[in-house]
């Protein structure tokens, strides 16, 4: 989950993943089809239906909502590296993700660039595990 710290400001943090009910959604559709997002807290999942605001067909226009300070959407690091790394989008509840997921934002960090065939496979494959 990410969101820029203008929509931050005047929204708040959330602190935790129910907390997201609260607050403005963007789905981007390409990485997430449905708008339930699963969260781990203390070796369980659980999972949040969320209501979008918004809902986009690809990720850029996520990103793109995001960055104009609309609301909060869930993208993969790779996706958002420059905008993370020159602080126009911040990384929010890190700590909730779920462990199938989180293998994957690690191969994103270590690598210089993820072929987009490997995020098609792998994306989904993460959908269906606990």
């Amino acid at each position: 989950m990410c969101a820029s710290p203008e929509y931050l400001e005047a929204h708040g943090i959330p602190q935790s993943p129910e907390a997201l009910t609260q607050h403005r959604i963007i789905l981007a559709r390409g990485l997430n089809p449905v708008s339930e997002i699963r969260f781990q807290r203390d070796g369980t999942t659980q999972t949040i239906k969320l209501q979008a605001i918004l809902s986009v067909s690809d990720n850029d226009s996520a990103a793109s909502a995001a960055l104009a300070g609309l609301g909060i959407t869930r993208l993969l690091n790779y996706q958002i590296a420059g905008s993370l790394k020159s602080g126009q989008l911040k990384i929010l509840l890190s700590e909730f993700e779920v462990a199938s997921e989180r293998w994957l934002r690690k191969i994103e960090h270590s690598a210089k660039w993820i072929d987009c065939s490997l995020t098609a496979w792998v994306t989904p494959m993460t959908w269906s595990m606990p």
